[in-house]
């Protein structure tokens, strides 16, 4: 019975350090999206989106016909409230997966779309932040996206597949 004991302590304390970690994630990309909005606000997806376009021209013609300015502000708008919803995760997952399907469904979004989206984003928030873009900052936001891309990709293969 003591080694039941001691493995079920065992379990207390890693999801302790789970869920510390967590909050330590939560913190950093809360604390920075606030410097985000503060300082670029919607001006940051415009870069971003250049900078997409310029690294992965592959995706570019998904955007044709799409009105630049209107999909910047929904891409700030979708992302600062990904970053409210930290503080209710399982209340974001249906929204992400929702999402996840709508871009699959109606933009021919894949999995390997994601990547790319990514890369930009982490590539936009390095750049927006400057010295606040530490290793723990660069660490959070490479999983809440992380989180974000895996959730998306998996409703949007599941679209994929029916079809």
């Amino acid at each position: 019975a003591k080694t039941m004991g001691d493995a079920g302590e065992k379990v207390e304390v890693e999801k302790t350090d789970e869920d510390q970690l967590f909050e330590k994630r939560k913190a950093a990309v809360q604390s920075t999206w606030k410097a985000v909005e503060d300082s670029l606000s919607v001006d940051a997806t415009k870069l971003f989106y250049k900078h997409l376009f310029e690294t992965y021209p592959e995706v570019k013609p998904m955007f044709d016909n799409a009105d630049m300015d209107a999909q910047a502000e929904k891409l700030y708008k979708t992302v600062g409230l990904a970053v409210k919803y930290l503080d209710d995760v399982e209340g974001l997952i249906p929204v992400l997966e929702e999402m996840g399907e709508k871009h699959a469904r109606e933009y021919s979004c894949k999995r390997e779309h994601y990547t790319a989206v990514g890369d930009a984003l982490i590539w936009t928030l390095k750049t927006g932040l400057g010295d606040a873009w530490t290793p723990d900052v660069a660490d959070a936001w490479t999983w809440v996206y992380g989180v974000i891309a895996k959730t998306m990709g998996d409703a949007g293969e599941k679209v994929n597949a029916e079809n």
